[in-house]
């Protein structure tokens, strides 16, 4: 938020300078213009971040993370994937018609995001929702 409000004051001082000198070059209106972008910019990012955390938020109340180191033990899969990314990857390939490695398909189960016959249930398909959606109606 510091840094849109700082674009902010700048894009507005260039304006200013710009009105009270009753003339504007071609480099005060560039300068205007960079800051009004990188203002864009920061507040596409901001709300991306906002969907981001609310996602998370979604989804933690519909697994905790506590069930979640709960349910993976020991498991390790050896990758850089945190363990909601495996589990997200997981419930995508069921839902897609693909099956998966034992143990995701144990963890799945054991948290009720699947069931025995490999489909999502009802709790499985709000979380695979909460997991990809970007936080529009479209």
């Amino acid at each position: 938020m510091e840094k849109i409000n700082i674009e902010l004051k700048r894009a507005e001082d260039y304006l200013d300078a710009m009105v009270n000198a009753k003339t504007a070059n071609k480099q005060d209106c560039e300068n205007v213009k960079m800051h009004l972008d990188n203002l864009k910019n920061l507040i596409i990012c901001s709300s991306s971040l906002t969907f981001k955390n609310k996602r998370k938020t979604d989804m933690e109340k519909l697994v905790s993370d506590k069930e979640i180191e709960q349910a993976f033990g020991y498991a390790d899969f050896g990758r850089n994937a945190t363990k909601r990314d495996i589990l997200n990857s997981t419930l995508l390939k069921y839902a897609s018609g693909y099956t998966t490695g034992h143990t995701a398909k144990c963890i799945a189960l054991e948290l009720g995001l699947i069931t025995a016959k490999e489909k999502l249930t009802k709790k499985g398909k709000e979380y695979l929702y909460e997991a990809f959606s970007i936080g529009l109606s479209l």
